[in-house]
């Protein structure tokens, strides 16, 4: 367990600098030919759009390429205008996404896994004009349901998890000395998410309280900017009306 690493976005670019050193990041379709020591980044987005964004910007900066999946049955709306205006600004900076399937809430409420992921998977590359590669299980079981279709890549995948080394910071809790994994020449699988990082390395719970926050402000602004428009809609009614039935009813 390493305890050592601070979890700002300083820390995070520094991190990712030494991991490239002697390692190329690559994408996951590439782990069985690339011949030189790689490194696979993915992020399990759980909660914040606007948090995946800021760990998007920091690996273009560094020429890095990474997967993003994301829930389609998280607490955020990924179809909203503001969410899709950053997952096309994460697009546009070469990244790739996958779909983060949550398997224990579709069996909960009896919905087939496999029916419903390929419709996930269609929504998702339907609306964002983008190919879906592979899924990650959110928060999976020693015993979970695996899609079908080969063609899509499980990161699960026990031949994948058995030749290359995983790690993640869940929880801010590294299980392995990140240092030495570095040092290593072993390939690496980085899961990285979205709630661990912040500007001033504050503890994990505070980010989630500290994104909230700053969503449920967005949010507040954005009411009140319908609430307005609604209002102004109500005192030009009559005028409006009168353009439409001109225009469309004669």
């Amino acid at each position: 367990m390493n305890t050592s690493i601070k979890f700002s976005y300083k820390s995070y670019k520094n991190l990712l600098k030494k991991i490239t050193k002697k390692r190329t990041p690559i994408f996951f379709n590439k782990y069985k030919s690339f011949s030189k020591p790689f490194i696979i980044i993915r992020h399990d987005i759980e909660y914040f759009v606007d948090a995946a964004f800021e760990l998007a910007k920091i690996e273009f900066g560094l020429g890095i390429k990474s997967t993003f999946f994301f829930l389609l049955t998280s607490n955020y709306n990924l179809f909203s205008e503001r969410n899709s205006n950053l997952i096309n600004k994460i697009k546009g900076m070469g990244h790739r996404f996958g779909i983060h399937y949550d398997a224990n809430y579709l069996n909960e409420n009896k919905i087939n896994l496999n029916e419903n992921l390929k419709k996930q998977i269609d929504i998702f590359e339907n609306f964002f004009k983008v190919k879906i590669n592979a899924i990650s299980c959110h928060r999976p079981k020693l015993k979970f349901s695996n899609y079908n279709d080969k063609k899509i890549f499980n990161v699960y995948n026990k031949e994948f998890q058995r030749s290359v080394k995983y790690f993640s910071d869940s929880q801010q809790v590294f299980r392995e000395d990140v240092e030495e994994l570095i040092k290593s020449n072993k390939n690496l699988h980085l899961l990285i998410h979205d709630y661990t990082w912040s500007s001033k390395n504050d503890k994990w719970e505070k980010n989630i309280m500290k994104f909230y926050k700053k969503n449920s402000n967005y949010e507040k602004l954005y009411f009140k900017r319908t609430v307005k428009d609604w209002q102004l809609g109500l005192k030009m009614r009559k005028k409006k009306d009168l353009v439409f039935k001109k225009k469309i009813l004669t």
